[in-house]
């Protein structure tokens, strides 16, 4: 097992700092180090003359508000640890999420820190079920660690042989306004093509297919409509240059994908405000022979929210935590040196894959380190063959051979003993 220690000294220091109201949240798949963790923090807090108050997620199903103000203790606690999301039902679980979002404001005013201690999935559905309470996070700490096994079924779990035909609904609504703005530039560019009745028909069916999109918003569909579009606009390079740009310096980020679904749900919540601007813009486009663009309405409002998180990061000078080139490892009794050389490869590839480090491992051919960054960060069902191979500017079948080339090669290395970064050569 392999603990990033980086993370928990940063842990460890923002808890002895300063008190004040924070909303720091520790991510671990292992119970049995979360639950270290919760004690490490504890008797750190301890050892510097601060109590720590601890609550499980069922202490907070009623009146979580009332049950953190009295732990709290007027301010004087140290830090509020919550734990055990795992030991409530999943809608407790979304209850007590919407319950923090409610009360975010309330929480933030007893000013005491509060560590709340999730699982990678549990992260997720925060994100997306209490997202106001999200936004105030002072830091997210990553105590997950992949096995060998465990990275490689994340990265080739997709059967990438096996090519979806079945297409949404939505998917299949944002296809066909594509191919009809498509069809207009050409009959507006061309006398020849040109007709009215037919620019008629084409405007026509991209209202249709917007209501398509606009009715699936009201099912609760907007998320999924939204990662097609961000999928479309390869907006992830996008929002990683404007993160790098904000600190001005050669940082390595880490866990891009959480700001990712930070602006995945903004675009979410607004997906239906963004079908309206695109829908107005048609005429006026229309009339000055212009053909709409509804990817770049979306990117419009994708990067104006990227600005703004890259702004914040800017103004407050934190940069993305954890990322240590160096990759600091614990050893566990019982580890050979070979499972700790195995295990320092599969950090520096998940590492580079979770976008921790700027460098991919040497192993890698640059095509073969982007498809990695690619099928990590992907959380979305919707990254079939066909998209993933759109976002990397490749065909099906070159995508499905690589995939195999690349799967193999980093299974001969991770499988190496005694693991040497000049094996590519």
């Amino acid at each position: 097992m392999t603990i990033p220690e980086k993370q928990l000294r940063d842990l460890l220091f923002e808890l002895e700092d300063s008190a004040g109201p924070k909303v720091l949240i520790g991510v671990s798949d292992d119970p049995s180090l979360t639950s270290k963790l919760h004690d490490k923090c504890a008797m750190q807090l301890s050892d510097q003359g601060k109590e720590a108050a601890s609550a499980p997620a069922s202490a907070l199903l009623f009146n979580p508000l009332q049950t953190l103000i009295n732990l709290s203790r007027n301010g004087t606690i140290g830090v509020i640890q919550l734990t055990d999301f795992d030991n409530v039902a999943p809608s407790d679980f979304e209850l007590v999420l919407r319950q923090l979002n409610f009360h975010r404001d309330a929480i933030a005013a007893l000013k005491v820190p509060i560590l709340l201690w999730l699982s990678t999935e549990q992260l997720y559905s925060l994100i997306n079920e209490a997202p106001d309470f999200w936004s105030r996070r002072t830091s997210v700490y990553y105590f997950t660690s992949y096995s060998s096994e465990q990275l490689l079924a994340k990265l080739f779990a997709r059967k990438p042989l096996e090519i979806a035909n079945v297409l949404s609904t939505e998917t299949e609504a944002v296809q066909s306004i594509l191919e009809a703005e498509r069809s207009l530039a050409k009959c507006m560019n061309d006398k020849a093509e040109f007709s009215l009745p037919k620019v008629d028909r084409l405007i026509n069916e991209i209202r249709t297919c917007v209501d398509t999109l606009s009715s699936g918003c009201r099912e609760r569909k907007s998320l999924e409509i939204t990662v097609n579009l961000w999928t479309l606009t390869h907006l992830d390079r996008v929002l990683y240059d404007r993160l790098r740009a904000a600190v001005r310096g050669n940082a390595e980020f880490q866990y891009l994908n959480s700001y990712e679904n930070e602006v995945l749900v903004f675009l979410a919540e607004r997906l239906h405000e963004t079908l309206g601007t695109y829908l107005s813009q048609l005429g006026k486009k229309i009339r000055r022979r212009q053909s709409p663009d509804l990817l770049s309405v979306f990117r419009s409002a994708a990067t104006s929210k990227m600005k703004r998180v890259a702004l914040e990061i800017a103004q407050t000078g934190q940069e993305l935590r954890g990322g240590s080139a160096d990759l600091e490892l614990y050893s566990l009794p019982g580890e050979s040196v070979e499972d700790l050389l195995r295990a320092r490869a599969t950090r520096e590839l998940e590492f580079w894959a979770n976008g921790s480090i700027d460098t991919p491992p040497k192993y890698l051919t640059p095509e073969e380190a982007r498809i990695v960054r690619h099928l990590y960060n992907s959380q979305s069902p919707l990254m079939e063959i066909s998209s993933l191979a759109e976002a990397l500017g490749m065909s099906r079948h070159a995508l499905n051979a690589k995939l195999r080339e690349t799967e193999s090669k980093i299974r001969r290395v991770l499988d190496e003993a005694g693991y040497d970064p000049k094996l590519a050569s």
